[in-house]
């Protein structure tokens, strides 16, 4: 593996291969948030898989949360995002790739925005139109995470 090749909390890692989830067809799909500190209207962003591979086995529609490593051509493709960056959150008592507000810098927490109803991203199937933004990621994307279904 090239020394480049993976990006772990904030910069590459040397080592083996740390990621769980592959994916062809994968997505950064945007929506807007209120920031919880400062209540600013912000971008907020996560990855979508249309089909990838998690530990090797195939699965469809499942967005990505608590990412803690992401390969090099991802995070090259995710500089477009600067506020989609790793930070250490003291809930989560770890350090993973999350949404910060641009005006107070506060973690937006993946727990609200993925897994709590009314987050931006608890629902993307249902979302109304206009309300999400999808932007195809290129190539083959790998990266670690905990992965979420819709029911």
């Amino acid at each position: 593996m090239d020394k480049m090749d993976c990006i772990f909390e904030e910069g590459p890692i040397e080592g083996g291969e740390p990621y769980s989830i592959a994916s062809e067809d994968a997505y950064v799909v945007s929506a807007k948030a209120r920031c919880w500190r400062c209540r600013a209207v912000i971008e907020v962003v996560c990855i979508y898989c249309a089909a990838g591979e998690i530990l090797g086995d195939h699965y469809e529609e499942f967005a990505v949360s608590n990412i803690t490593a992401v390969d090099a051509a991802l995070w090259r493709q995710l500089e477009r995002w600067p506020s989609f960056r790793f930070g250490y959150s003291r809930t989560a008592e770890g350090r993973y790739l999350a949404n910060h507000c641009p005006c107070c810098r506060a973690l937006q927490g993946d727990y609200f925005l993925h897994c709590e109803p009314g987050g931006a991203f608890f629902t993307l199937k249902g979302a109304p139109p206009g309300v999400i933004a999808v932007t195809p990621l290129l190539g083959r994307i790998r990266l670690t995470g905990d992965e979420g279904f819709e029911p």
